[in-house]
């Protein structure tokens, strides 16, 4: 303040480009929409109808017959954009200046596929492949067996010899998920299963379409949706960032078992995000670092067996590269960040828009 009074005081000309560059300054802080035009990466066309959205909302807009949107960013000022179109691979991209137009360019599809239809055995090892695609995509969980992929005939499937599933779309795979009451549309970018180990990658953006609670009036909605809440890793997140994980029943530990509280876990940089926080543990045995490891585990759900020792089969590891940052509505980065075991488990049959 001391510093703005005295340049209030100098000359009228310094004065006047004083008060622009504030306006400018108000302009740019409280801008609360982004605007900008879609376009082919190869041929440079405009794309109409793609949609850009704030993943794992409800939240979005198209592109008009232009390829201009404009989006009102205000609910969601720190998370990035997502930009999504049938039969283009998906961009996501930060906003840094809302100001200025943005040009986003898409990258279409192209996939080769083996699958023949004129195969004897062509349908029977597709409904095989299918089947894991589901399980894989949808999960095994109760909420799973009554969520249906309405599409389903525009999903390729591929298996080779080495026991490796991929799975390719150009259209949004559209998800109807009767247990939770919600449709969707999930823009698959990579899908790989090893079908030996079932390890697997899933790579897409997902936005929630309708909210089936006004068309059917079921309490089980209610019910199964808490249910799914409570063992997300979004629950987890929002705990964390109230500093409440005591009371949500978490308790997180490092590898070497000692217990972590929230300073030890948290980043606060003052901005409306916050960190979890990435160390680098030295491993004594050789010359080299372990990435960071949070285990988790909610004490109600624990089971010990007659030695004390907690099932591996109630904890999450969660492995970090980088900070990884989060905010209050339970987004978190994915990027840097794997997780493996109960908060895992959990796929797209049982996840819950970001404004649950």
């Amino acid at each position: 303040m001391l510093i703005i009074t005295m340049i209030l005081r100098t000359t009228p000309v310094r004065k006047f480009l004083l008060i622009i560059l504030f306006s400018n300054f108000a302009i740019a802080a409280f801008t609360q929409t982004i605007q900008g035009y879609i376009l082919n990466e190869k041929t440079k066309r405009k794309i109409s109808d793609a949609i850009v959205y704030f993943d794992g909302t409800f939240y979005g807009t198209n592109s008009d017959k232009n390829g201009h949107f404009t989006l009102d960013i205000s609910k969601y000022p720190l998370m990035p954009v997502t930009v999504s179109s049938g039969g283009y691979y998906s961009v996501k991209f930060d906003v840094v200046t809302p100001e200025k137009p943005v040009q986003i360019f898409l990258k279409p599809k192209i996939f080769e596929s083996k699958e023949f239809a004129g195969n004897s055995n062509y349908q029977e090892e597709r409904e095989k492949n299918l089947k894991l695609f589901r399980k894989t995509f949808l999960g095994a969980t109760p909420n799973a067996r009554i969520c249906e992929i309405s599409n389903e005939n525009d999903i390729v499937l591929e298996s080779d010899d080495s026991d490796t599933l991929k799975a390719f779309a150009l259209n949004p795979v559209l998800i109807c998920n009767k247990a939770l009451g919600y449709k969707a549309s999930y823009f698959l970018d990579k899908f790989v299963l090893n079908k030996k180990d079932e390890t697997f990658f899933i790579s897409g953006s997902i936005i929630f379409n309708e909210d089936m609670k006004i068309e059917i009036t079921n309490k089980s909605f209610v019910k199964n949706r808490e249910h799914a809440y409570l063992k997300s890793r979004m629950y987890f997140f929002r705990s964390l960032w109230e500093n409440k994980l005591d009371s949500a029943g978490f308790i997180v530990k490092n590898a070497l078992n000692e217990d972590l509280n929230y300073s030890d876990m948290v980043i606060d940089k003052g901005n409306p995000g916050k960190f979890l926080k990435h160390f680098m543990r030295i491993n004594s045995s050789y010359d080299g670092n372990f990435p960071s490891t949070y285990i988790i585990f909610r004490e109600k759900e624990a089971f010990y067996d007659s030695w004390g020792r907690l099932d591996r089969s109630c904890i999450t590891e969660i492995t970090l590269q980088n900070d990884i940052y989060f905010d209050h509505k339970g987004y978190y980065d994915p990027s840097d960040i794997s997780w493996r075991g109960k908060l895992a488990d959990q796929r797209i049959a049982d996840l819950l828009p970001l404004e649950y």
